[in-house]
């Protein structure tokens, strides 16, 4: 087994962002999402970038916030540690409305943190 090396949190924070349109989110909204302080994001979008997961720009009607976007290499991530056999992510959240999107984040993300400091193994 060949494990992912990737926190539960930045996992959640990825997977967050694929529920998104545009694949984009503010980080106090990622922060308020993942369960952690506005700070502790901050930490982990500095790696996530560092590592080109995801990249930080400037909202595109209000200079003054940023917005944080699931790069193609994100994406890719997630493709990658998703079993080819079973649905796509991101063709699974365009089926669902915005209601069952949240729904299946909030689920998902419980779902990741229950596996505390564990990282995911790939079978």
């Amino acid at each position: 087994s060949a494990k992912l090396g990737i926190s539960q949190n930045r996992l959640a924070v990825l997977l967050y962002l694929s529920t998104e349109p545009e694949r984009c989110a503010s980080p106090s909204a990622l922060a308020k999402q993942c369960g952690v302080s506005r700070a502790a994001m901050t930490g982990l979008l500095d790696g996530l970038e560092q590592d080109e997961y995801v990249e930080r720009d400037v909202h595109p009607s209000d200079r003054r916030a940023l917005m944080v976007k699931l790069t193609s290499k994100g994406q890719e991530f997630l493709d990658w540690i998703a079993p080819q056999d079973q649905y796509q992510i991101s063709e699974l959240m365009d089926s669902l409305d915005e209601a069952e999107r949240k729904t299946l984040t909030d689920l998902i993300t419980k779902a990741v943190k229950l596996f505390g400091e564990t990282a995911l193994v790939l079978e």
